[in-house]
């Protein structure tokens, strides 16, 4: 045995890179971190004069073995030997994040403690103080008490601890940001559909918006090193007429100078946030479109920039594309709406194709229908046999159906079928991007082969020029060229070709922004992380099975006789609580 300082030890062994060490301690002491930490020091410190060695180049790694007696234990131990980092006190700046995403230089000064400094001497306090008055920190930001809490850990520890954060600036004040005021209603209310479409009638002169600009806050900021942050100005929006629609001029109002439906879209931009990400609408458009109004009850096939209004049912195998809104006061059976706006039904729908780049709000039984939106789906009603998609699905109740929803589905109940096949749910960013994009690519196919039978009509001359204003023109230019004369049959050959005319700069802006569409979700397909907080509610009772995908993650809920809820939670399980 050996006699230390403090304990009597035996070398058990030797190795290239240290020994294993035998002593007996008290079992009080054992437990207790200070007294063996003060064992280990003096065992270090013995070992170091018999190699010629430095203790501070020693490390404890860890108990090989115990072996208790009475009141004792005799433990054997692994002293390390090996090269420890030495150097002057570093710090180092590291950027900041505010609240509204902006990124900000200094706001964090770091430290790294080295147990030996650049002479090979124990660090001291007076070394550090000095590091940090060559870095010319702001006084008042400093913490010491972090230092000499850190600085005590290095010499107990005798090892470097690293990235101690020494001192941190604070944000200046950001204004409050942007808001537009409408004039009309912009949420749809499902128990007053009509409410919300008759708000957004307007007539030339009407005011349908205020810009509230975005403010400067008030107090200032400051980093690490004492530089300003003045304070920052909120999220601007700007604010853009489209078609239909006029700027005051301070362009802080929007004016229609065309009598119409009005209609917004707001393109939304992904802001980075320290705790995530939040989406906040860069530009507001607002569009007045002109309202061309059917009667039902009769076989249509129209292909528009207008806002089209069907009043009575629809005939089986009408078909309506538009860049605009479909609104259908009426059943419809066995047809295809599709629309750059919304589309709203009230009445019953069977075996149809409903496609909307906003909402679907629908008031009727739905069966055998695919219906699909880019923000809210919500229907007033029964569904069976049917599927759905959209940022948010909401129904009374569906049978054998599926949904698809990018944050949650709300449902009211989920009905029995009759051959027991299970409705299936499925919520998560990635599964309705992709939905999206293969919905958008269909568009895309049909549409591209629809135009170029219409220019082997109508030739490539008058493909490559004709717009939504030049219709006329262009059908002159077509009747001249074809010899159509002025008798019934060359009447109807003129409104043929009118009829494929109109629908060309329709057809082409919706293949546009199917086109923008597709770039931005594959974008953020790459970008962005399915939500922690996606969910679906039954808010009733579940009478026949229902398989549910959140995330990815899949589960077999059985009927129950009650609300159930189901969620990601952020963790690898669904949460399911039945009520």
């Amino acid at each position: 045995m050996t006699n230390t300082h403090t304990t009597d030890f035996k070398i058990v062994s030797t190795s290239l890179d240290g020994w294993d060490v035998q002593f007996r301690i008290d079992k009080a002491e054992l437990l207790d971190q200070e007294s063996l930490l003060y064992h280990l020091r003096g065992i270090k410190r013995d070992l170091a004069e018999q190699f010629g060695e430095r203790d501070t180049c020693m490390v404890f790694d860890g108990i090989l073995n115990k072996e208790e007696t009475d009141e004792s234990v005799d433990v054997v131990v692994r002293i390390k030997q090996c090269s420890i980092e030495k150097g002057d006190p570093r710090i180092y700046y590291k950027d900041g994040i505010a609240q509204d995403g902006t990124r900000f230089p200094k706001m964090r000064a770091l430290m790294d403690i080295f147990y030996l400094d650049s002479s090979e001497n124990p660090i001291r306090m007076s070394r550090i103080l000095r590091a940090i008055r060559e870095a010319n920190l702001d006084p008042d930001l400093i913490q010491l008490e972090a230092v000499t809490a850190k600085l005590k850990e290095v010499r107990e520890l005798q090892a470097a601890v690293k990235e101690i954060e020494i001192a941190l600036g604070r944000f200046s004040d950001v204004g409050k940001d942007a808001e537009v005021e409408f004039l009309f209603k912009t949420c749809i209310d499902l128990e007053n559909i009509d409410a919300y479409y008759s708000s957004r009638r307007v007539r030339v002169g009407d005011v349908l918006c205020h810009l509230i600009p975005a403010t400067f806050g008030r107090n200032k900021g400051i980093n690490v090193v004492g530089e300003v942050i003045q304070p920052r100005k909120g999220l601007d929006i700007e604010l853009e007429a489209g078609s239909g629609v006029v700027l005051s001029s301070e362009g802080t109002e929007a004016i229609a100078n065309e009598d119409g439906m009005v209609v917004v879209t707001r393109d939304m931009q992904l802001l980075k946030t320290p705790h995530g990400s939040k989406e906040f609408p860069q530009k507001v458009k607002l569009n007045v479109n002109s309202v061309l109004k059917v009667e039902g009850d009769q076989l249509l096939d129209i292909e528009t920039n207008k806002t089209v209004e069907v009043l009575g049912n629809l005939r089986m195998g009408s078909r309506i594309l538009t860049n605009c809104e479909i609104h259908v006061n009426g059943d419809i059976e066995n047809g295809t709406l599709v629309a750059g706006a919304d589309v709203v039904v009230q009445g019953q729908i069977r075996d149809c194709t409903i496609s909307s780049d906003t909402n679907v709000i629908l008031q009727g039984i739905i069966s055998n229908s695919d219906l699909k939106a880019k923000h809210q789906l919500a229907v007033k009603g029964m569904v069976k046999d049917s599927s759905l998609a959209g940022d948010q699905v909401t129904a009374d109740s569906i049978s054998n159906s599926t949904v698809v929803a990018k944050r949650e589905a709300v449902l009211e109940k989920i009905d029995a079928d009759q051959d027991d096949a299970a409705s299936k749910i499925y919520v998560g960013m990635s599964e309705f991007y992709q939905q999206r994009i293969r919905e958008n690519e269909r568009f895309l196919q049909m549409a591209s082969e629809k135009l170029k039978r219409i220019e082997l009509i109508v030739g490539k001359d008058i493909m490559a020029e004709v717009t939504s204003t030049n219709v006329q023109n262009m059908l002159l230019r077509i009747l001249v060229r074809n010899q159509v004369g002025r008798g019934l049959k060359s009447k109807q050959q003129a409104a043929v070709f009118r009829k494929l005319l109109e629908s060309v700069p329709a057809m082409r802006d919706m293949m546009e922004w199917k086109r923008e569409e597709n770039d931005n979700l594959q974008r953020r397909l790459k970008a962005e992380k399915d939500g922690d907080f996606n969910r679906v509610v039954i808010k009733e009772r579940i009478g026949s099975r229902i398989v549910v995908s959140i995330n990815g993650i899949e589960t077999e809920i059985p009927p129950w006789d009650g609300p159930v809820e189901v969620s990601s939670g952020g963790t690898e399980n669904l949460k399911i609580v039945k009520k």
